[in-house]
Protein backbone atom coordinates (compact mmCIF):
# COMPACT_ATOMS: atom_id res chain seq x y z
CA UNK A 1 0.00 0.00 0.00
CA UNK A 2 1.21 3.72 -0.50
CA UNK A 3 1.92 3.72 3.42
CA UNK A 4 5.30 2.21 2.97
CA UNK A 5 6.37 6.20 2.81
CA UNK A 6 5.77 5.88 6.40
CA UNK A 7 8.69 2.98 6.61
CA UNK A 8 11.37 5.80 4.94
CA UNK A 9 14.19 7.09 6.47
CA UNK A 10 12.36 10.70 4.58
CA UNK A 11 9.29 10.29 7.22
CA UNK A 12 11.74 9.55 9.81
CA UNK A 13 13.51 13.10 9.17
CA UNK A 14 10.57 14.68 9.32
CA UNK A 15 9.08 13.63 12.39
CA UNK A 16 12.34 13.92 14.03
CA UNK A 17 12.62 17.18 13.12
CA UNK A 18 9.15 18.56 13.70
CA UNK A 19 8.42 17.30 16.89
CA UNK A 20 11.86 15.75 18.36
CA UNK A 21 10.97 12.28 18.86
CA UNK A 22 14.13 9.91 18.70
CA UNK A 23 13.93 7.14 16.04
CA UNK A 24 14.72 3.65 17.16
CA UNK A 25 14.74 0.44 14.91
CA UNK A 26 14.41 -3.19 16.74
CA UNK A 27 15.22 -6.26 14.61
CA UNK A 28 14.80 -9.62 14.99
CA UNK A 29 16.89 -12.31 13.58
CA UNK A 30 16.69 -15.69 12.20
CA UNK A 31 20.24 -16.06 11.56
CA UNK A 32 22.89 -13.75 11.22
CA UNK A 33 20.69 -11.13 8.93
CA UNK A 34 17.58 -9.26 9.95
CA UNK A 35 14.72 -10.49 8.70
CA UNK A 36 12.51 -8.17 10.53
CA UNK A 37 12.54 -4.61 11.33
CA UNK A 38 10.11 -2.48 13.24
CA UNK A 39 10.99 1.57 12.75
CA UNK A 40 10.16 2.77 16.07
CA UNK A 41 10.32 6.79 17.57
CA UNK A 42 10.25 7.66 21.42
CA UNK A 43 7.95 9.72 22.67
CA UNK A 44 9.17 11.69 25.63
CA UNK A 45 6.59 13.99 26.93
CA UNK A 46 5.54 15.53 30.19
CA UNK A 47 2.34 15.41 29.30
CA UNK A 48 1.21 12.48 28.11
CA UNK A 49 4.54 10.28 29.17
CA UNK A 50 7.48 8.43 27.97
CA UNK A 51 7.01 5.71 24.86
CA UNK A 52 7.60 3.73 21.90
CA UNK A 53 5.05 4.38 18.73
CA UNK A 54 5.47 2.52 15.24
CA UNK A 55 4.87 5.17 13.96
CA UNK A 56 3.67 8.61 15.22
CA UNK A 57 0.95 10.52 12.71
CA UNK A 58 1.57 7.56 10.61
CA UNK A 59 -1.83 5.65 9.37
CA UNK A 60 -0.16 2.25 9.33
CA UNK A 61 3.42 0.73 10.00
CA UNK A 62 4.10 -2.72 9.44
CA UNK A 63 7.34 -3.97 10.20
CA UNK A 64 10.00 -4.60 7.31
CA UNK A 65 11.54 -7.72 5.62
CA UNK A 66 11.12 -11.32 5.94
CA UNK A 67 9.97 -14.33 8.09
CA UNK A 68 6.63 -13.27 9.55
CA UNK A 69 6.64 -16.32 11.73
CA UNK A 70 9.71 -14.47 13.37
CA UNK A 71 7.43 -11.68 14.54
CA UNK A 72 6.76 -12.51 18.09
CA UNK A 73 11.24 -12.35 18.76
CA UNK A 74 10.65 -8.81 17.39
CA UNK A 75 8.10 -8.10 20.13
CA UNK A 76 10.23 -9.26 22.62
CA UNK A 77 13.52 -7.27 21.56
CA UNK A 78 10.64 -3.94 21.76
CA UNK A 79 9.75 -5.35 24.93
CA UNK A 80 13.05 -5.26 26.04
CA UNK A 81 13.90 -2.23 24.58
CA UNK A 82 10.84 -0.60 26.53
CA UNK A 83 11.96 -1.62 29.90
CA UNK A 84 15.69 -0.18 28.62
CA UNK A 85 14.13 3.04 28.24
CA UNK A 86 10.85 3.02 30.66
CA UNK A 87 8.40 3.42 28.45
CA UNK A 88 4.72 3.36 29.83
CA UNK A 89 3.89 1.26 26.66
CA UNK A 90 4.94 -0.07 22.75
CA UNK A 91 2.22 0.76 20.38
CA UNK A 92 2.47 -1.24 16.81
CA UNK A 93 0.13 1.04 14.02
CA UNK A 94 -0.22 -1.59 12.00
CA UNK A 95 -1.32 -5.60 12.74
CA UNK A 96 -0.40 -7.38 9.54
CA UNK A 97 2.13 -9.06 10.64
CA UNK A 98 0.77 -9.72 14.05
CA UNK A 99 -0.77 -12.79 14.89
CA UNK A 100 -5.05 -13.37 15.71
CA UNK A 101 -4.56 -14.09 19.01
CA UNK A 102 -3.00 -10.74 20.34
CA UNK A 103 -5.67 -8.51 21.34
CA UNK A 104 -6.30 -5.19 19.02
CA UNK A 105 -6.29 -1.58 20.63
CA UNK A 106 -8.21 -0.34 17.79
CA UNK A 107 -9.51 -0.92 14.26
CA UNK A 108 -9.73 1.10 11.23
CA UNK A 109 -11.35 1.09 7.95
CA UNK A 110 -9.26 1.33 5.07
CA UNK A 111 -9.83 2.38 1.71
CA UNK A 112 -7.89 1.55 -1.25
CA UNK A 113 -8.49 3.09 -4.88
CA UNK A 114 -6.87 0.67 -8.00
CA UNK A 115 -5.25 2.48 -10.57
CA UNK A 116 -4.98 -0.48 -12.85
CA UNK A 117 -8.01 0.11 -14.63
CA UNK A 118 -8.89 2.06 -17.44
CA UNK A 119 -10.15 5.81 -17.24
CA UNK A 120 -13.59 4.88 -18.38
CA UNK A 121 -13.90 2.32 -15.92
CA UNK A 122 -12.66 4.14 -13.22
CA UNK A 123 -15.14 6.84 -13.95
CA UNK A 124 -17.93 4.32 -14.04
CA UNK A 125 -17.20 3.34 -10.65
CA UNK A 126 -17.61 6.32 -9.00
CA UNK A 127 -20.76 7.23 -7.38
CA UNK A 128 -23.36 9.50 -9.42
CA UNK A 129 -23.25 12.15 -7.06
CA UNK A 130 -19.17 12.33 -7.51
CA UNK A 131 -19.40 12.15 -11.01
CA UNK A 132 -21.70 15.01 -10.93
CA UNK A 133 -19.68 17.02 -8.83
CA UNK A 134 -17.01 16.67 -11.13
CA UNK A 135 -18.68 17.58 -14.37
CA UNK A 136 -19.61 20.86 -12.13
CA UNK A 137 -16.50 21.93 -11.48
CA UNK A 138 -15.58 21.59 -14.89
CA UNK A 139 -18.12 23.51 -16.02
CA UNK A 140 -17.54 26.08 -13.26
CA UNK A 141 -13.98 26.20 -14.42
CA UNK A 142 -12.07 24.65 -11.73
CA UNK A 143 -8.76 24.22 -12.63
CA UNK A 144 -6.72 21.43 -11.27
CA UNK A 145 -2.31 21.91 -10.81
CA UNK A 146 0.37 19.74 -9.93
CA UNK A 147 3.40 20.86 -8.19
CA UNK A 148 6.71 20.24 -5.62
CA UNK A 149 6.66 23.86 -4.81
CA UNK A 150 7.05 25.49 -1.35
CA UNK A 151 4.33 28.26 -2.55
CA UNK A 152 1.85 25.72 -3.25
CA UNK A 153 2.64 23.83 0.41
CA UNK A 154 1.88 27.09 1.90
CA UNK A 155 -1.50 27.49 0.11
CA UNK A 156 -1.95 24.41 1.31
CA UNK A 157 -1.26 25.04 4.83
CA UNK A 158 -3.39 28.25 4.85
CA UNK A 159 -6.49 26.29 3.49
CA UNK A 160 -5.54 23.32 6.48
CA UNK A 161 -5.83 25.89 9.22
CA UNK A 162 -9.06 27.12 8.12
CA UNK A 163 -10.61 23.53 7.87
CA UNK A 164 -8.52 22.19 10.91
CA UNK A 165 -10.69 25.12 12.62
CA UNK A 166 -13.76 23.84 11.17
CA UNK A 167 -13.44 20.26 12.37
CA UNK A 168 -12.99 21.32 15.44
CA UNK A 169 -9.22 20.85 15.81
CA UNK A 170 -5.55 22.92 16.12
CA UNK A 171 -3.53 22.60 12.86
CA UNK A 172 -0.63 20.66 12.88
CA UNK A 173 2.52 23.29 13.32
CA UNK A 174 4.06 25.32 10.27
CA UNK A 175 7.30 23.37 10.70
CA UNK A 176 5.77 19.82 10.04
CA UNK A 177 4.36 20.82 6.70
CA UNK A 178 8.04 22.36 5.95
CA UNK A 179 9.85 19.13 6.76
CA UNK A 180 7.05 17.57 4.48
CA UNK A 181 7.99 19.87 1.88
CA UNK A 182 11.78 19.53 2.31
CA UNK A 183 12.11 15.59 3.43
CA UNK A 184 9.27 14.49 0.87
CA UNK A 185 7.65 16.45 -1.56
CA UNK A 186 10.89 18.10 -2.38
CA UNK A 187 12.92 14.71 -3.06
CA UNK A 188 9.98 13.39 -5.02
CA UNK A 189 8.22 11.81 -2.78
CA UNK A 190 5.22 13.78 -2.47
CA UNK A 191 3.30 16.19 -4.53
CA UNK A 192 1.12 19.40 -3.65
CA UNK A 193 -2.54 19.12 -5.66
CA UNK A 194 -4.11 22.36 -5.96
CA UNK A 195 -8.11 23.22 -7.48
CA UNK A 196 -8.48 26.77 -8.07
CA UNK A 197 -11.14 29.11 -9.33
CA UNK A 198 -10.66 32.73 -10.61
CA UNK A 199 -7.21 33.13 -9.69
CA UNK A 200 -7.80 31.55 -6.02
CA UNK A 201 -6.85 28.65 -4.15
CA UNK A 202 -10.16 26.90 -3.00
CA UNK A 203 -9.34 23.20 -2.11
CA UNK A 204 -5.70 21.26 -1.80
CA UNK A 205 -4.07 18.14 -0.73
CA UNK A 206 -0.92 16.29 0.07
CA UNK A 207 -0.52 13.33 -1.51
CA UNK A 208 2.95 10.54 -0.91
CA UNK A 209 3.99 8.24 -3.01
CA UNK A 210 6.43 5.53 -2.61
CA UNK A 211 7.08 2.58 -5.49
CA UNK A 212 4.07 2.11 -7.43
CA UNK A 213 1.50 3.01 -4.52
CA UNK A 214 0.08 6.49 -3.84
CA UNK A 215 -0.93 7.69 -0.29
CA UNK A 216 -4.20 11.01 0.01
CA UNK A 217 -2.35 11.98 3.20
CA UNK A 218 -3.78 15.63 4.00
CA UNK A 219 -6.54 17.86 2.65
CA UNK A 220 -8.08 20.90 2.87
CA UNK A 221 -10.61 23.52 1.52
CA UNK A 222 -12.46 26.88 1.48
CA UNK A 223 -15.86 26.66 2.68
CA UNK A 224 -17.33 29.18 0.49
CA UNK A 225 -15.91 27.53 -2.43
CA UNK A 226 -17.59 24.41 -1.81
CA UNK A 227 -20.13 24.84 -4.20
CA UNK A 228 -17.29 24.80 -7.07
CA UNK A 229 -16.95 21.37 -6.04
CA UNK A 230 -12.95 22.15 -6.04
CA UNK A 231 -12.10 19.13 -3.60
CA UNK A 232 -14.08 16.39 -6.36
CA UNK A 233 -12.30 17.88 -9.16
CA UNK A 234 -8.78 17.67 -7.60
CA UNK A 235 -9.34 14.15 -6.17
CA UNK A 236 -10.19 13.00 -10.15
CA UNK A 237 -7.51 14.61 -11.55
CA UNK A 238 -5.12 13.04 -8.58
CA UNK A 239 -6.24 9.70 -9.65
CA UNK A 240 -5.76 9.86 -13.27
CA UNK A 241 -2.61 11.28 -12.94
CA UNK A 242 -0.91 8.53 -10.49
CA UNK A 243 -2.81 5.99 -13.32
CA UNK A 244 -1.16 7.62 -16.33
CA UNK A 245 2.22 7.69 -14.32
CA UNK A 246 1.80 3.67 -13.91
CA UNK A 247 0.81 3.85 -10.10
CA UNK A 248 -1.06 0.58 -9.27
CA UNK A 249 -3.32 1.69 -6.61
CA UNK A 250 -3.70 4.74 -4.47
CA UNK A 251 -4.43 4.27 -0.41
CA UNK A 252 -6.82 6.69 1.42
CA UNK A 253 -6.00 5.89 4.42
CA UNK A 254 -6.93 5.23 7.80
CA UNK A 255 -10.29 6.18 8.60
CA UNK A 256 -12.82 5.47 12.10
CA UNK A 257 -15.38 2.96 11.79
CA UNK A 258 -17.82 5.50 13.51
CA UNK A 259 -16.84 8.28 10.92
CA UNK A 260 -19.81 7.81 8.71
CA UNK A 261 -19.39 10.91 6.50
CA UNK A 262 -15.70 10.28 6.21
CA UNK A 263 -16.27 6.74 5.00
CA UNK A 264 -18.96 7.37 2.70
CA UNK A 265 -16.64 10.27 1.08
CA UNK A 266 -13.78 7.44 0.32
CA UNK A 267 -16.03 4.43 -0.74
CA UNK A 268 -17.59 7.19 -3.37
CA UNK A 269 -14.15 7.29 -5.40
CA UNK A 270 -14.78 3.49 -5.83
CA UNK A 271 -12.39 2.45 -3.24
CA UNK A 272 -12.46 -1.35 -1.68
CA UNK A 273 -12.55 -0.90 2.12
CA UNK A 274 -11.05 -2.97 4.41
CA UNK A 275 -9.65 -3.22 7.74
CA UNK A 276 -6.61 -2.79 10.25
CA UNK A 277 -5.72 -2.65 13.75
CA UNK A 278 -3.02 -1.48 15.98
CA UNK A 279 -2.05 -3.39 19.12
CA UNK A 280 0.10 -2.05 22.25
CA UNK A 281 2.06 -3.59 25.23
CA UNK A 282 1.12 -2.49 28.17
CA UNK A 283 5.19 -2.64 30.05
CA UNK A 284 3.50 -1.91 33.48
CA UNK A 285 0.54 -4.14 33.23
CA UNK A 286 2.86 -7.00 31.05
CA UNK A 287 0.48 -7.55 28.54
CA UNK A 288 -1.44 -6.30 25.32
CA UNK A 289 -4.28 -3.56 25.96
CA UNK A 290 -7.57 -5.04 24.66
CA UNK A 291 -9.53 -2.70 22.39
CA UNK A 292 -10.89 0.81 23.33
CA UNK A 293 -13.07 2.86 22.41
CA UNK A 294 -12.11 5.88 19.86
CA UNK A 295 -11.39 9.59 21.50
CA UNK A 296 -14.22 11.79 20.67
CA UNK A 297 -13.60 15.22 20.06
CA UNK A 298 -16.57 16.73 19.41
CA UNK A 299 -16.00 18.85 22.94
CA UNK A 300 -13.40 20.42 20.53
CA UNK A 301 -16.20 22.60 18.90
CA UNK A 302 -15.61 25.71 20.87
CA UNK A 303 -12.23 25.78 19.09
CA UNK A 304 -14.77 26.86 15.70
CA UNK A 305 -14.33 30.41 17.54
CA UNK A 306 -10.54 30.91 18.33
CA UNK A 307 -8.71 32.99 16.18
CA UNK A 308 -6.56 31.47 13.51
CA UNK A 309 -3.46 32.86 14.76
CA UNK A 310 -4.17 30.87 18.64
CA UNK A 311 -5.02 27.86 16.88
CA UNK A 312 -1.23 27.76 15.29
CA UNK A 313 -0.23 28.48 18.42
CA UNK A 314 -1.94 25.68 20.19
CA UNK A 315 -0.97 23.24 17.62
CA UNK A 316 2.60 23.78 17.75
CA UNK A 317 2.62 23.52 21.46
CA UNK A 318 0.68 20.66 21.94
CA UNK A 319 0.98 18.67 18.75
CA UNK A 320 3.85 16.69 19.97
CA UNK A 321 2.76 15.18 23.50
CA UNK A 322 -0.56 13.89 21.28
CA UNK A 323 1.55 11.03 19.19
Amino acid sequence: MGEGIFNSAEWASVLHESYGYQPCYVTSRETDNPSLLMPMMEVDSWLTGRRGVSLPFSDFCAPVGVGENNIKSLIQELVSLGHQRKWRYCEIRDDRAIPDDVPRLVRYCTHTIDLKLSEGERFNRLEGSVRTSIRKAVKSGVEVTFSASWDSVRNFYKLNCETRRRHGLPPQPFRFFKNVHQYIISKGLGTTVTAWHLGGPIASAIFFHTGRQALYKYGASNSAAQHLRGVSLLMWEAIKHYANAGFENLSMGRTAKNHSGLRRFKLGWGAQEGERGYVRYDLFAGGFVGEQPLYDTSGFRLLHFLPLCLLRCGGAAIYRHMA
